[in-house]
């Protein structure tokens, strides 16, 4: 079976934890498809497209969390990537490293 997970503020996190409840669940062997934010939860190089709890959000944007029906705790998750379509920017981290503010890397020249 085919998903798409919506690419929404409930779907995206900045940490992992057994809390979070499934935005989606999947059977071993289907297709999900999905958008990412970059590690800065920058959609367009000016703006982040979610507001979000710094502190809490503080790790690279990740998608889900996605149940895979029948996965037990302490197992190897097999996963297979079939495509990866880039978005039309790209950006890399400056040379100063951190930024003081929020603990980020700032974001350096943009590329198009």
């Amino acid at each position: 079976m085919n998903y798409d997970l919506p690419f929404e503020e409930r779907t995206v996190h900045g940490y992992f934890s057994p809390e979070l409840e499934a935005v989606l669940t999947v059977r071993p062997g289907d297709t999900v498809r999905f958008q990412a934010l970059n590690a800065g939860w920058r959609w367009t190089p000016t703006e982040e497209l979610f507001e979000r709890d710094r502190k809490l959000h503080d790790g690279h944007a990740l998608s889900g969390p996605i149940e895979v029906r029948g996965a037990l705790a302490g197992q190897t998750l097999v996963v297979r990537i079939d495509e990866v379509v880039p978005g039309g920017w790209g950006c890399r981290p400056d040379a100063r490293g951190a930024d003081r503010r929020g603990g980020s890397r700032r974001l350096g020249r943009h590329v198009r």
